[in-house]
């Protein structure tokens, strides 16, 4: 698989070298994954703090990618109405299958009509600039936003979270993975409840080494997916994991709540059926995870996590309700 990283004179340092770092230790970990860097003439680049980058490629002679990273920083300004840029990431779009921009990239995507009516996010400082060139956006300002295949980071840092998250797209668990061996904790942002504590935490790592011995494998499942099963006639049991603090933030409707930390005490009142279809739900996807692999300790084979918890669940703009 490659990954095209493009950069310009001014973009931001982190925006592309925390993607490009994660990406890189993929192969690390045994992914068949290259990473290269692009610039328009193929020449040196000087970033905004004064980094100087050889890219790897020109436009002329970047081959095509599967994933598509557009970083931001000052040199944005230029390069948002630069139409040897808009072309060239409209084209390269057109090869790929995930789109990603990290902090002011957003803008060059916008503007590149990448792009749609929905919810997006960019620097903190450049939301309101984002909001009034594209009015039929949804600017919220999160940390991480997603239109199908495009998805898009806040500022800086946030670019670290977000290839973090997309290489679960992957494999799953391939982010914590990566994680892991670069030291990194990903951020959690609005989200003041505890996550796990360490013994529940120590507890499913063993239980997850455990299940990969196991004929029956945990799944996760998309929003989209999820949406449609619940209309079904026999829908499946959603447990919602999170803190009771969370929910006034919305929660699927008839979903069981169950904080993470109480799941071993409050395991009775699950279905007596452990063939019943259940999907676990958190904030973003991790907490929702130790209770899959919690479950199918218990005997549950059906189990699936949902890929991105609420936060992609609204970003779908699907329905929730409120306390």
């Amino acid at each position: 698989m490659k990954i095209m990283i493009v950069i310009f004179p001014e973009v931001e340092e982190l925006d592309f070298v925390g993607p490009y770092e994660v990406f890189s230790f993929l192969s690390k970990v045994g992914e068949d994954v290259s990473v290269y860097t692009v610039s328009q003439d193929g020449k040196a680049v000087r970033c905004a703090n004064g980094l100087k980058v050889e890219p790897d490629y020109s436009f002329a002679d970047a081959p095509q990618a599967h994933w598509l990273v557009i970083p931001g920083g000052q040199g944005r300004h230029r390069e948002m109405h630069n139409p040897a840029m808009l072309d060239f990431v409209r084209q390269a779009a057109n090869h790929a299958e995930i789109i990603a921009s990290v902090c002011t990239g957003a803008f060059i995507l916008a503007n590149a009509g990448l792009l749609q009516k929905g919810r997006a996010t960019t620097y903190h400082l450049a939301l309101e600039e984002l909001q009034k060139l594209k009015p039929e956006l949804d600017v919220t300002g999160n940390r991480m936003e997603r239109q199908g295949n495009v998805y898009m980071a806040a500022g800086v840092s946030a670019g670290i979270d977000l290839a973090l998250q997309l290489c679960d797209k992957i494999k799953p668990g391939l982010g914590r993975q990566v994680a892991e061996k670069i030291e990194y904790a990903p951020v959690q942002v609005q989200s003041p409840a505890p996550q796990v504590s360490s013994v529940m935490g120590q507890m499913c790592l063993g239980l997850e080494h455990f299940l990969q011995q196991s004929p029956h494998k945990l799944g996760t499942m998309d929003s989209g997916e999820l949406s449609k099963r619940l209309q079904a006639k026999e829908p499946p049991l959603v447990l919602d994991v999170r803190e009771k603090e969370e929910l006034p933030g919305g929660y699927i409707k008839g979903a069981m709540h169950i904080p993470l930390r109480s799941l071993p005490q409050e395991a009775k009142r699950l279905p007596g059926d452990r063939e019943r279809e259940i999907v676990t739900v958190c904030r973003s996807g991790a907490r929702s995870a130790y209770a899959a692999l919690y479950l199918r300790a218990l005997g549950y084979r059906n189990i699936y996590n949902l890929e991105y918890g609420m936060l992609g669940w609204q970003q779908e703009g699907l329905p929730v309700e409120r306390p």
